[in-house]
């Protein structure tokens, strides 16, 4: 693959498990430590959300999680979409392009709307609005841009140095399967 296939790659890759991480799909059950409280996981959604901090939780994902944002969904659909339509139009010749484009963008943006204002509830009872504000207002600035687009990068970099470390060096001809085993007990051969 190419390196900047490779790259694009890795970068939706990160997209989409920063997605499920919020969403809490890829999230393994975790045990709490006796000093933390238990988590709530009651509905995403509850009538005692204070709206005022549900807006200002959303505001925050969009700014942490561009890809949230409904603008930018919209630009990932219209990259998607011409590939959607073509495998479509495979199976079925007939397909009306225009209303399987209509249909699947809406159903996208439906999705995103729905999980972004589902995160948006959850994460607004773990910050005052106040907290909220200054999220958004650090990630809406200059600092917290940089942040959001070098994060990426940096992970990747992690990652690549981390594989690195890992391989066998030049001389070392043994991996860990083939560590010396134990010597014999006395008295066996």
């Amino acid at each position: 693959m190419k390196r900047g296939n490779d790259r694009a790659t890795i970068i939706a890759l990160a997209a989409a498990a920063v997605s499920l991480l919020l969403s809490g799909a890829a999230a393994p059950p975790a045990q709490q430590p006796a000093d933390q409280p238990k988590l709530d996981t009651g509905p995403m959604i509850r009538p005692t959300d204070d709206p005022a901090k549900v807006a200002a939780a959303k505001q925050f994902i969009m700014l942490y999680h561009p890809q949230t944002d409904p603008k930018n969904i919209n630009k990932m659909i219209d990259v998607y979409m011409p590939h959607a339509i073509a495998a479509a139009q495979k199976k079925d010749p007939k397909l009306d392009a225009k209303k399987f484009e209509q249909d699947k963008r809406a159903h996208f943006l439906d999705n995103a709307a729905r999980t972004l204002d589902n995160q948006a509830h959850v994460v607004s009872r773990h910050f005052s609005l106040q907290e909220l504000k200054d999220l958004s207002a650090f990630f809406g600035g200059a600092l917290g841009q940089k942040l959001t687009a070098e994060s990426p990068r940096i992970t990747q970099e992690i990652r690549v140095a981390h594989r690195e470390e890992m391989m066998p060096k030049p001389g070392d001809d043994r991996d860990d399967s083939q560590a010396p085993s134990k010597p014999a007990a006395p008295g066996h051969k």
